[in-house]
């Protein structure tokens, strides 16, 4: 795993540093002959390394137990099959290939699989639900999407996908739209209903306090 790796490295420098350390010390006792600086120095360097190893250990439990490290992980892994999957989806619908991202709101809703079967064996198939909004250009955010990952030892496939959000793309932008992205019809009442609230509460809020006293005025003759 990356993050044990990376510990291992930083362990290997810190003995490397130690191992310097204590051969120019040993060689500026030798110069000086004396045997009570050699023995403090040496005990010296004994109590640093340990606390130095201590600490590393300590750092590598805490990455191992980190789940914000994890989750991105098991997103970086699948990544490949995740962007290859929004590329065929979208594909009718934009000119431009969107992209996805570990650091972009990306997040693992569910995870199945992995069910001890007998002492020490366990189930190695594994269905990863995860949320992911692809974007193009600086994080233009295309939309919200769900994806349901099927993982097995001999390669990731795709169980299922689903659009939940379209989001507007500026008008700059609209050239690189095919045409409208398709959404089940539980998603599509609900983005009706945003769009309805949306577009009444910024009627509300442009039209001047004037207008609404006269509308009400001529609501009550």
């Amino acid at each position: 795993m990356p993050n044990v790796v990376e510990t291992t490295a930083t362990k290997n420098r810190i003995l490397a540093l130690i191992i310097f350390s204590a051969m120019q010390t040993i060689k500026t006792v030798i110069i000086l002959k004396n045997k009570k600086i050699l023995l403090t120095a040496l005990l010296s360097l004994i109590v640093i390394s340990q606390l130095l190893l201590c600490s590393t250990k300590a750092m590598v439990q805490i990455a191992l137990d980190d789940p914000v490290r994890l989750n991105d992980m098991v997103i970086t892994l699948l990544m490949p099959s995740i962007q290859e999957a929004v590329e065929s989806f979208y594909e009718p619908y934009l000119t431009i290939e969107p992209t996805v991202a570990t650091y972009y709101a990306s997040k693992i809703i569910e995870i199945q699989g992995g069910e001890r079967i007998h002492e020490g064996i366990y189930n190695s198939r594994y269905i990863v639900t995860v949320d992911v909004f692809p974007y193009i250009g600086p994080h233009i955010s295309v939309g919200k999407d769900r994806i349901t990952l099927n993982v097995q030892p001999d390669g990731v496939s795709v169980e299922s996908y689903e659009h939940l959000e379209s989001h507007k793309f500026p008008p700059h932008l609209q050239s690189l739209i095919k045409k409208a992205f398709a959404m089940n019809s539980i998603n599509l009442i609900v983005f009706s209903l945003q769009s309805s609230l949306w577009a009444a509460f910024f009627h509300l809020y442009k039209t001047p306090k004037g207008e609404n006293h006269h509308a009400q005025a001529q609501s009550s003759r």
